[in-house]
């Protein structure tokens, strides 16, 4: 993005255009994009700018930097901005005056989320139309550490979009959600199907799996349906072996947390190995070295060139 597309709100918004894209970044990266009481304020009016582009198509909101989105409130000017009851009502009225314009406005919005999530951040995700979060992003509401309180209608669309089980587990114990691999490969694993699972979904917009299965479950179980078949690499190209993978795989995501579906999957043609060198002398998988061996089978999921 050239220096000429992109307009400052104040110091720490920023409005960037590129070709049909409208860019709305926090830019507090010292304090993880938290947010400031000006950078609220900045959001109708880049939303207004944004609208008013016919050229674009598309608005999305993303923190500066690689550590977070937007790591909540900022809470280091509270002191002067919520310092009385006046202050307070000002504050929250300019907040949700924001949100509002957000849930409300004219084109498509998607939250690119990558790191903390937390709070007023995790607000301003759930007013947008979509939200992309990268592996290891966090996800949390931080109010039973602070002691504070939040409106019905804040937690409303949290609730609405995965459940209450999980808003309960995000409010209550206040530490969020890490989109951690090592959960959703766990969780694969709990099939008999599966031996192996490495899950795939940084800087990705969602989250796949490249798939060992178990050579003797899945054997047997062809078997008994009188599936027959040559090989292990012949086992894992059979149609039924695909569908009986994608229903383990459905299993598995009824688990998980909707930000942590697997929506893609491919499976592997041979067996891990460690003399390949995708397995430790422990045979615990080498990610990076499946990562490289298969990367076609990736590239695949996304459509890389």
């Amino acid at each position: 993005m050239s220096e000429s597309q992109q307009t400052a709100f104040g110091e720490k918004m920023i409005a960037a255009k590129d070709g049909a894209v409208g860019w709305m970044i926090f830019n507090n990266p010292k304090r993880h994009n938290a947010l400031s009481f000006d950078m609220w304020e900045a959001i109708p009016s880049i939303l207004d700018q944004f609208e008013a582009d016919a050229e674009i198509r598309v608005i999305v909101l993303k923190g500066a930097g690689e550590k977070s989105f937007i790591s909540g409130a900022d809470i280091s000017e509270f002191d002067k901005k919520r310092a009385s009851a006046e202050a307070v009502a000002e504050y929250d009225h300019v907040a949700h005056e924001a949100s509002e314009r957000l849930s409300h406005a004219a084109k498509p919005t998607v939250a690119m989320i990558r790191g903390y999530c937390i709070g007023g951040g995790l607000g301003v995700a759930l007013s947008c139309d979509m939200r992309i979060a990268s592996q290891g992003s966090r996800f949390a509401i931080p109010a039973a550490k602070l002691g504070l309180g939040y409106r019905v209608s804040s937690l409303q669309p949290l609730v609405a979009l995965i459940g209450p089980a999980y808003a309960k587990e995000i409010i209550i114990t206040a530490g969020g959600k890490n989109l951690s691999p090592e959960k959703i490969e766990n969780v694969l694993k709990l099939s008999p199907y599966i031996k192996e699972a490495i899950a795939v979904g940084d800087a990705r917009k969602f989250i796949s799996a490249l798939i060992q299965i178990d050579g003797e479950s899945v054997g047997d179980w062809a078997s008994r349906l009188e599936i027959t078949y040559t090989s292990y690499e012949d086992l894992t190209a059979k149609k039924e072996v695909h569908a009986l993978i994608e229903k383990a795989v459905t299993a598995a995501n009824e688990r998980l947390a909707r930000v942590e579906n697997v929506r893609a999957f491919r499976i592997l043609p041979k067996e891990l190995h460690e003399d390949d060198g995708e397995l430790t002398a422990t045979q615990k998988v080498r990610r990076s070295a499946v990562h490289a061996a298969y990367s076609h089978l990736t590239n695949q999921i996304y459509g890389d060139s």
